[in-house]
C-alpha cells in the first residue's frame, strides 16, 4: 500500500540519478528518474544506438508532459512493487512541475528542486554539450537544436563561430542556470543543495525525513557506503579545499 509520493525537480546536472539509486536501495521506496518509463533500466550507449528505445522514449515522455499528475502517479504506482513510497527525480522542471499540481497536492505531496552551485553548473553543462555533439549527434540536436537556433542571433551579434561548442554549451548554461533562479524565486519550495546531499550525512537524512515524512529510516550503514563511493565527493572537497569563497555552505547560497 502506497503510503506516501513525493517528487524531486531539477533542471539537471545535479547528481540526480545518484540521488535516485540512494533513495532506491531502501526497499520500502520506488523512485523513477526522469521522462523515461519508471521501470525501464539504465541508459546504456547501445540502447541510444536503437532507434525503437529512441521512439518510445520520446514518446513516454510527451505523454508524460501532457498527463495529469493523478495519471502520471497511477502509472509509478503501477511499477512498483508494493512500496510504500513512490517518487520521480528530474522527471519535471519546478515550474512545470508546480503547474501540473493543486493546492490540495501541494498540502499532501512533498515537493523538492535540486540545485547545483553555479561554477559546477556551467562547467558539467559545457562538457555534456560537448559531449552530446560528438558522441550522440542525433540526441544532440533533439535536445539542443531549437536553443541553438534562437541563439544564433546572439552568436552573430557577437561574431562567434557557431562551431564553438564550448561557447555554445556556456551559453545555454546561463540560460538554464537564469530560469532556475528565476523558479527558486517564485516558487517556495524545499531545496536539495546537491554538494550537500552528496557527501553530508546528516544533509541527506534531513532530506530524506522531508519527502518521507518522517515515517522511514535510512540506514546509516548504507549511507556511509553510498557516500564514500559517490564520485561528487572528491570535487566537492577539492573545491572547499582551493577555493573558500566558493564553499557550498548555506551562508554562501
Amino acid at each position: 500500500m502506497v503510503n506516501g509520493i513525493f517528487f524531486v525537480a531539477s533542471r539537471g546536472l545535479t547528481a540526480t540519478t545518484w540521488f535516485k539509486n540512494a533513495l532506491s536501495l531502501h526497499s520500502d521506496i520506488f523512485c523513477s528518474h526522469g521522462r523515461d518509463r519508471p521501470n525501464r533500466g539504465i541508459e546504456t550507449d547501445s540502447l541510444l544506438l536503437d532507434k525503437a528505445y529512441r521512439v518510445d522514449r520520446l514518446n513516454y515522455e510527451k505523454w508524460q508532459r501532457g498527463a495529469s499528475i493523478d495519471n502520471y502517479t497511477k502509472d509509478l504506482i503501477s511499477a512498483s512493487s508494493g512500496e510504500q513510497f513512490i517518487g520521480n527525480i528530474h522527471g519535471y522542471v519546478l515550474i512545470e512541475l508546480m503547474d501540473k499540481l493543486s493546492k490540495s497536492d501541494l498540502e499532501n505531496i512533498p515537493v523538492a528542486n535540486m540545485v547545483r552551485h553555479p561554477i559546477g553548473f556551467i562547467e558539467s553543462y559545457v562538457a555534456l554539450v560537448n559531449h552530446r555533439k560528438n558522441d550522440y549527434p542525433e540526441k544532440f540536436y533533439a535536445e539542443h537544436g531549437k536553443r541553438i537556433v534562437k541563439n544564433k542571433q546572439l552568436i552573430v551579434e557577437y561574431k562567434v563561430n557557431s562551431g564553438d561548442l564550448s561557447l555554445l554549451g556556456f551559453i545555454e548554461a546561463c540560460q538554464s542556470l537564469k530560469k532556475s533562479i528565476d523558479e527558486i524565486r517564485l516558487h517556495q519550495v524545499y531545496i536539495v543543495k546537491m554538494e550537500e546531499v552528496v557527501s553530508n550525512k546528516k544533509y541527506f537524512l534531513d532530506v530524506f525525513y522531508y519527502l518521507t515524512g518522517g515515517l522511514l529510516n535510512y540506514d546509516e550503514n548504507v549511507l556511509d557506503k553510498v557516500l564514500k563511493v559517490n564520485s561528487h565527493k572528491e570535487k566537492y572537497n577539492k573545491i572547499k579545499t582551493d577555493s573558500r569563497n566558493l564553499e557550498c555552505h548555506d551562508e554562501t547560497w
